[in-house]
């Protein structure tokens, strides 16, 4: 008895987890087609075939459903960064920028708006983290870290480098830079790469031994 209520309990939450999974994709077309603010929750709803209130007991909010869809993106865009600085160069700051470079032009291709709220959303409802995955912070950070200490041992990086510090600092400048293109709608994607670059180069560069 209690493996069959187990069984039904694990079934169910499959479900769940596969309409929301559907809702999220269905609302990322929306978003990617129309932008934040024309998107509509209810059309949402209607495209994905479930009732209004089914849509809202998965996400309370728009905010929400952005913030669950960029979330999605985001591990894509960590993995295609991580490929790019995986690529053994020989000179760690051009597999920084190229990563850099990445992230910044993927945070371009969508709606700032739509940054902004899901940004805001995160900020002020973070214990929606475990729900919506947050945005993996961590990735990044291990991959500039592995990329640091592969290069240190390569002979590239000073060897008294603290790899994890350093590691950390550039994810800031990184993370940093991507807020303020997203919060600064006059700012250019190439004016943002031109201070990132800037910026990384100026603390990255010191520590390397072959330029």
């Amino acid at each position: 008895m209690a493996t069959s209520a187990r069984a039904a309990s694990g079934l169910r939450e499959r479900k769940r987890r596969a309409l929301r999974a559907r809702l999220v994709a269905i609302a990322g077309e929306r978003f990617l087609a129309d932008g934040y603010d024309a998107t509509n929750m209810r059309a949402v709803a209607d495209a994905a075939g479930v009732a209004y209130q089914t849509l809202y007991n998965h996400f309370p909010n728009k905010a929400r459903l952005a913030l669950a869809w960029v979330t999605t993106r985001l591990d894509e865009a960590t993995s295609a960064a991580g490929a790019l600085a995986a690529i053994e160069t020989g000179d760690p700051l051009a597999s920084i920028l190229a990563a850099a470079d990445h992230y910044v032009r993927f945070v371009d291709g969508i709606d700032r708006r739509l940054w902004r709220e899901a940004t805001s959303e995160y900020l002020h409802a973070p214990e929606q983290a475990d729900e919506v995955n947050a945005f993996e912070l961590l990735g990044p950070a291990t991959q500039l870290r592995e990329l640091l200490e592969r290069e240190r041992r390569a002979g590239t990086l000073a060897p008294e480098t603290d790899v994890a510090t350093l590691a950390d600092v550039l994810f800031v400048l990184i993370d940093h830079a991507i807020l303020r293109f997203v919060v600064l709608e006059e700012m250019t994607p190439e004016g943002a790469l031109e201070e990132l670059h800037a910026q990384l180069e100026l603390v990255l560069g010191p520590r390397l031994t072959v330029r």
